[in-house]
């Protein structure tokens, strides 16, 4: 489908998709606006329209920033979404189809889905213009090796001065009622690494660097910036794809780049279709219920010490990654931040830890594994979790708890 196609299908539920603003809480005089924006577009003056949805669209966002994210209002969300399409549909018709792509992934990123406006669709079929007419190259400078590393020499980086380490038992893939009753549900709930689990994954033969540019380089995403989140000059910046590995993959790069904790394959369903949710999360809920998170970055990037409040099953689909886990009994050994959003956090940096400054930490029980291509770790919930690159690296993360449990991420609430 083009643009007429898109047009014609958003003229044809025009109604339906207003009336659903309206039911969503958002004020008529709001709705008025946007059909005015709407009926601009398709009577191609462009101007109007634009002027319209930058209007909309600053409105939203400064609900946005009123309080929490987790506390918007989900109307201020559709309406940047609808304000977002009116704006891309109009960018895509006057032919700026960069600018159009940019305007897409930003209401896919902030706002909230509309049932007759598929964001996702439209922004498959920009990138797949924009690609023909501007197609992605990996630099030259660019680190793509995803190399794999002596186990013994990584760990040796790690945990010094902390006596009580064991490495993390390996099990071929169990059956799901195994994986049940002697992880899951046991007594002792330990963490595990499943090998054998995603062999039948397509992203094992597709992924690279390459693919990546080829399939979402013009995307936008959020990245973090700095060594860790828990640094003072630790930042979030909206940047495409192309962007985010040219400079940040790059051998002499000084900063640290992370798209980190982020739904990727809500965003890019191309590569959603690269994976599958493990079967071990359908013994807490449904398939549709996980929550599924991308990590990837260059190497050196870091996830402090922390915990989550679901059970994770932890995907090493690329690289090579450092990670090591402490059981919650051993909380107080680990220092976390005093109250705040980053409670569950350590103040303990498990690659060189200060003894002098955190004396008890010695005494914690560390539990840690180099993560392969292929391997599937179990992380308990309450387990405190250190992960680190050792390579170029890309994870995916699947929590997965009974509906009567929430787990919030921070991504769009960093963003907003």
């Amino acid at each position: 489908m083009g643009v007429t196609e898109f047009l014609f299908t958003g003229w044809t539920k025009r109604q339906k998709w207003l009336a659903e603003m309206n039911s969503a809480g958002v004020p008529e005089w709001l709705v008025s606006v946007l059909r005015r924006a709407f009926d601009a577009l398709m009577n191609h003056d462009y101007p109007t329209a634009q002027c319209l949805c930058k209007f909309l669209l600053d409105f939203a966002w400064e609900k946005f920033n009123i309080g929490h994210w987790s506390e918007v209002d989900v109307c201020w969300r559709q309406l940047y979404t609808a304000a977002t399409y009116v704006q891309t549909m109009q960018l895509w018709a006057a032919g700026s189809l960069m600018a159009a792509m940019r305007s897409c992934d930003r209401g896919l990123i902030l706002g909230a889905p509309v049932r007759r406006l598929s964001l996702t669709e439209i922004a498959t079929e920009i990138h797949r213009e924009l690609s023909n007419q501007r197609p992605c190259k990996l630099p030259d400078t660019c680190d793509s090796t995803f190399y794999i590393l002596n186990k013994l020499s990584i760990m040796a980086n790690f945990c010094a001065g902390i006596e009580l380490r064991t490495e993390i038992k390996r099990i071929q893939c169990p059956s799901v009622t195994q994986f049940d009753r002697e992880w899951l549900h046991s007594e002792q709930r330990k963490p595990v690494v499943i090998e054998g689990a995603l062999r039948s994954w397509p992203a094992f033969k597709k992924w690279s660097l390459e693919h990546f540019l080829k399939v979402a380089g013009h995307r936008t995403v959020p990245v973090e910036i700095g060594t860790r989140y828990t640094d003072d000059n630790w930042t979030q910046k909206l940047m495409t794809f192309h962007e985010f590995v040219a400079s940040y993959f790059d051998a002499n790069s000084k900063e640290v780049g992370y798209l980190a904790q982020y739904d990727l394959f809500e965003q890019i369903p191309e590569l959603r279709d690269d994976i599958a949710v493990p079967e071990y999360c359908c013994l807490a809920c449904d398939p549709d219920n996980v929550d599924i998170n991308a990590w990837f970055g260059p190497k050196n990037t870091v996830s402090p010490l922390h915990t989550d409040p679901s059970d994770n099953l932890f995907a090493q689909v690329m690289g090579t990654k450092y990670i090591c886990l402490c059981p919650p009994e051993d909380s107080d050994a680990v220092y976390p931040i005093a109250g705040g959003l980053m409670r569950n956090t350590s103040q303990v940096d498990m690659a060189d830890p200060d003894l002098e400054a955190f004396p008890n930490v010695r005494n914690a029980r560390v539990y840690e594994t180099v993560a392969r291509p292929g391997d599937l770790l179990f992380i308990p919930r309450g387990w405190w979790h250190y992960l680190k690159s050792v390579s170029t690296s890309f994870s995916v993360s699947f929590w997965f708890r009974p509906p009567t449990t929430t787990a919030t991420s921070t991504t769009e609430a960093n963003l907003a």
